[in-house]
Parts: structure tokens; sequence; C-alpha cells
């Protein structure tokens, strides 16, 4: 039970229960959508994890001041309360600072929070910092890209490997003058110490390759202590963006000679997103989802099973059929219920500029639940930047940005799913 509400008048007495896993229905809003973060300027790509122990999420995000971008977070319980007042990560002139992302380590009751940093008129890198399980900072700045100085990092994903007590932070990187990006990975240790060097993730390069690699995704799978990095991959004589997927283990070693196609449609693959569901020993299962532009201004949903090795397991899903542009799609995993969460945004047919719309996969079942609507009570204006986490038993955290009525800046706003119901009990 997660909550209690009592009638004093006498007779009802009304209980909030988490219905668990064993042949339950898809999940649902919890309750409406609430504020995370109210504040000057835009608020832009949050990102979330959750500490099991503390029943506790961290939630990072940009806000986007003008010339000095700062990575911003604040703690919310399980049931989506605020925790404390918000906090500062990385902050002050002379840096723009975006795209954080976020990890915890069960090991330690801590986070990695990564981002991108552009020191005015200087190259894009990618730092971090640990967090401590209450919110403090623990020092000191992990500079995580190094290499040619003339390099630009940007658009971090980390995991947190939990049987190898690693992190992996992987980024796209382009060196200046080149005609290409690669997908660049550092391994770190649990205390926050790189592990070597920078390394190519997405494919080994000895000369000026024949494609692009951008965008990346990671997750991470501890019944095999691996990594899977997702990314768009453009070939030059193709023209068309696929997207790509490399496995490394727990200790950074990228697995297989090569990247491996995860999409293989005709038309361009954009802005993957990973998670992995661990199932028995040795074994897992990764979904995979992607925006796929058939043609200018239409875009949809698409996603995909893997098994450990990469092998398809059943067939694409289209996830949203709007014949709209719906962009950005986010993925996590409820282990309890053996589902994934999909996320993504679409443009409305209301007042509002978009919106955000969620569907729960299977692990095995082909059949998709119906999609569900996010936000319609604080929001609704302009929903966008989805950020999906795992948390109670059968719930999801879904964060992202949007704009409240009468608001001229956008801010970052929370939605719980998942299966619990209001009971009512009579009292005799």
């Amino acid at each position: 039970m997660n909550y209690q509400k009592y009638f004093l008048g006498g007779i009802v007495l009304i209980l909030l229960i988490s219905v668990l896993p064993g042949g339950t229905s898809a999940g649902s809003p919890i309750a409406r959508d609430f504020i995370i973060y109210l504040g000057e300027h835009d608020q832009v790509t949050p990102s979330a994890a959750y500490n099991p122990s503390a029943k506790e999420y961290l939630v990072v995000w940009s806000n986007d001041r003008p010339g000095n971008d700062d990575i911003y977070a604040r703690r919310l319980s399980a049931h989506g309360k605020q925790i404390g007042e918000w906090f500062a990560i990385m902050a002050g002139a002379g840096f723009e600072r975006r795209n954080p992302d976020v990890a915890f380590n069960s090991a330690r009751e801590e986070f990695l929070v990564v981002w991108e940093e552009e020191p005015h008129g200087g190259y894009l890198r990618i730092q971090g910092i640990r967090v401590s399980k209450s919110g403090q900072l623990i020092p000191p700045v992990i500079e995580i890209s190094t290499g040619p100085a003339l390099k630009n990092c940007q658009i971090p994903s980390v995991a947190y490997a939990s049987t190898s007590d690693t992190y992996l932070v992987a980024w796209e990187s382009l060196v200046s003058g080149a005609f290409y990006s690669t997908i660049e990975g550092q391994l770190i240790s649990s205390s926050g110490d790189p592990q070597g060097s920078n390394f190519q993730l997405s494919e080994p390069i000895s000369g000026p390759p024949a494609f692009s690699d951008q965008n990346p995704d990671l997750t991470y799978n501890r019944n095999r202590n691996e990594f899977l990095a997702v990314f768009e991959r453009i070939y030059d004589s193709k023209g068309v963006k696929d997207i790509y997927g490399r496995l490394a283990t727990g200790n950074g070693t990228p697995l297989n000679s090569s990247a491996e196609p995860i999409s293989g449609t005709a038309d361009d693959k954009l802005n993957p997103s990973v998670a992995a569901i661990p199932t028995v020993p040795h074994e897992g299962k990764f979904f995979v989802a992607w925006e796929s532009q058939y043609s200018p201004g239409n875009n949809n949903i698409f996603g995909k099973r893997f098994t450990h090795d990469l092998s398809g397991d059943g067939i694409i899903l289209m996830l949203s059929g709007s014949q709209k542009s719906d962009w950005a799609p986010a993925v996590a995993t409820d282990e309890y219920s053996d589902r994934f969460l999909v996320a993504w945004s679409q443009p409305s047919d209301s007042l509002a500029a978009s919106q955000i719309y969620a569907r729960y996969v299977s692990q095995e079942d082909d059949d998709l639940d119906a999609e569900i609507a996010i936000g319609g009570y604080q929001t609704g204006l302009s929903s966008s930047d989805p950020a999906v986490s795992a948390g109670l038993p059968g719930d999801f955290l879904l964060a992202f940005r949007d704009t409240s009525q009468g608001a001229s800046d956008s801010d970052i706003f929370g939605q719980l799913l998942g299966n619990r119901q209001y009971i009512p009990l009579v009292v005799h």
C-alpha cells in the first residue's frame, strides 16, 4: 500500500494500492501531472534516474539562460513530491552547459551526472560530477572527454554497470576540419576516476570512414554485464540515416568487430533510445525506439526488441501513427512487470503546440496497448523533451518540458504512470 486517505466523516476508506504484475493491464497516469521546477528562462532536456533504496528520483535539466546555460537538479519522492530545494549541478558565466544525463550507482547509493560544456569561444567537452543520495555535490568535476583540443564533444549518455561497478559515458565527437563524427566512450570508476583513455565506441577507425555516427544512447544489461550503445549512422553513399548499435563489456571493451544495424528501412531514422530487461542469467532483452521520417512533416515512432546478441526478436512495431511529425522517443524498463514504456512528443490538434504520448510494450507480445496522453492539468501548451525512468514496482516517472498557460517560458513537469488504483472500502 502506498497511500492511505481516510474520510473521517465515518464511512468510506479509500486506499491507493499498487497492482503488481500477474495478469495486470497496462498502466495509466497516476493522479495529475505536477511541477518539478518553475524558473526564469526556458528549462529544457530533462533526464531522470531512480534510487530504489531511498525511493527517490533525481531529475536533471538545462536552464537555457541566454549566453550561460546551467545544469540544475531536483530530488523527488517515488510519489512525485519535491524533496528540498532545487540545486545547481554546474552554473556560472562564461560557459554553455547543455544536454545532461544521469545514472544511479547502487553500490555507493549516489548518482553520476554528465553534460556537455562549451566555453565561450572554445570547443565542446564532456564533464561530470558525482551527486550524493541527499543531493550534495561530490567534487571534483570529472573531465571526461580528452584528446585533441580542436574537438567538439556533445550529447553525452551515461549508464552504470552494477556487476563491474563502473560507469560508461558515450558521446558524439567531431574533430575540427573532419567531415565525419564518431561515437566515443570513456569508462569511469565508481569513485569517479576515468579508467584509461577515450576510445572509439561505435567503430574502430584507422582513417576517414564512409559514414558519420551521431546522437548516442546507452543502456546496461546486468545479467551479461554488458552495455549497448545505439546511435544514428549516415553513409556518404546512401544519404539516409539508419540506427546502429554496438555492445561493450562492463569494463568498457567493445564487442564484435563493428557496429550492427538496428533498423533497415529506406527512410531516415533519428533519435534512438534504448533500454534493457535482464531476464534469465546470461541473457537479456533490449528495446530500441527511434523516429522514422517517411516524408517531411510525417515522422512516426517505431521500436523493436532485440536479444542479447542483437538478433531481432519479433517485428518492428509502429508505436505512433499520427501522420504528423512525432519526435524524440524515450524508453525505460520496469523489471517487475517485464515491460518497456516509450514516450514521445507529438503535434497537437488543440490550441497546444505539442503533447507527450506514451505506450507500454511487452517484452514478449507484439500487441500494443492504447496510447496514453500525458499532461493537461498544470501543462499542455508545448510538451516536449520526454525522459522516462522506472521507479516503484510497476511505476514510471515521465519528466518533460512544457509551458503553462499564461507563462512565456517552458518549465519542467512530471507525470507518474503505473497500475495503482483507488479502491473504496466501506467501514462498518
